[in-house]
């Protein structure tokens, strides 16, 4: 409870609900970018519905305030084994309801915790009024990520450089660019170790400098690269990769930056790409990791301790290497005469 905002009762979601869904379809703000630009934005109706099946091992909540606002519903998701959960969409995404997200959160929090999630992301356009929201419910900025969008016409020609299917003896190349490349921050919201590596390497001079992963859908093609600033003539690169779409079908084909990959852009720019949006990725771990101090036994010290030297070594205690030294270089001598 809040001044302002008076009782709230959370619940989960039933069918009742649909008639609240449909009503507000228009006013989803989706924080999974994957989803957004792969399935539509704002997303569908019956895309919101496939994903409120249990299978989909999501989380939907429904907040029901006392001072006749309308209710807010929201989900999270653990999807493929992955310790941390993903924010999916809220809806109705109005500033109105700005007030209700931190109660929204704590509930999808306290979901995702039971199921042994360790933390939640959510990817928010800098322009949401639910980016004020997120953080005043402990999620923090570990990137930015701007969204390129590129159309079919500059990407005629052939290219330079062949892009390869990753194989399993790609992937410790794969995971060395990754730690080279990417920031702490995004390593500890994004461990790249739960993921599979099944998109495309691009090698310069035999060594790995490129990598990309692709993520299909009805309504876009999305991609995440990796490049490696000793690429040469990144453009060429990404044109070649671009014509091996075969299957994109008329599809927009998007390409997401992030900050620490800004140097990208420039290529973008010369395949006339046009920025789309650009989005702060924000995360809220359940744990946090504290240091402890681990004390020796105290015999284990004394029983361990080297002897002090306090005088000269005894003589017969140098003799013996001494000999040992000579008897080796007579030996040597001895072999090469």
């Amino acid at each position: 409870m809040r001044p302002g905002v008076g009782t709230i009762k959370a619940r989960p979601f039933n069918w009742a609900d649909l008639v609240t869904l449909y009503r507000y379809r228009h006013q989803i703000a989706c924080l999974d970018s994957i989803l957004a630009l792969t399935r539509g934005q704002p997303l569908g109706f019956w895309v919101v519905l496939r994903h409120l099946r249990l299978e989909e091992n999501a989380f939907t909540t429904v907040l029901h305030p006392s001072d006749g606002k309308p209710a807010l519903i929201g989900q999270a998701s653990l999807r493929n084994g992955g310790s941390l959960g993903q924010m999916t969409f809220v809806l109705p995404a109005v500033a109105s309801q700005t007030a209700l997200v931190p109660f929204l959160i704590e509930e999808l929090v306290r979901q995702v915790g039971q199921q042994g999630g360790l933390g939640l992301l959510a990817a928010v356009d800098e322009e949401s009024p639910l980016f004020e929201g997120l953080r005043h419910s402990g999620f923090a900025v570990y990137a930015w990520q701007r969204i390129w969008r590129l159309m079919g016409a500059p990407l005629m020609g052939n290219g330079q450089g062949d892009w390869l299917p990753t194989t399993g003896l790609d992937e410790f190349a794969i995971r060395s660019l990754y730690q080279a490349l990417t920031p702490p921050l995004v390593q500890r919201a994004e461990p790249l170790a739960e993921r599979a590596l099944a998109g495309m390497v691009f090698q310069q001079e035999g060594e790995i400098l490129a990598y990309m992963e692709a993520h299909f859908g009805p309504r876009g093609i999305l991609l995440f690269p990796l490049f490696h600033p000793d690429v040469q003539r990144p453009a060429e690169v990404l044109k070649a990769y671009l014509r091996g779409l075969h299957f994109s079908l008329g599809r927009p084909v998007y390409v997401a930056v992030r900050s620490y990959q800004a140097w990208l852009e420039d290529a973008l720019t010369d395949l006339q790409g046009e920025l789309y949006r650009q989005q702060a990725l924000m995360v809220r771990y359940l744990t946090v990791t504290t240091r402890s101090a681990v004390w020796a036994p105290v015999k284990a010290g004394r029983d361990n301790r080297q002897p002090a030297l306090i005088g000269p070594l005894p003589r017969e205690m140098c003799v013996a290497p001494i000999q040992r030294v000579t008897e080796t270089a007579t030996l040597s001598e001895t072999h090469y005469n």
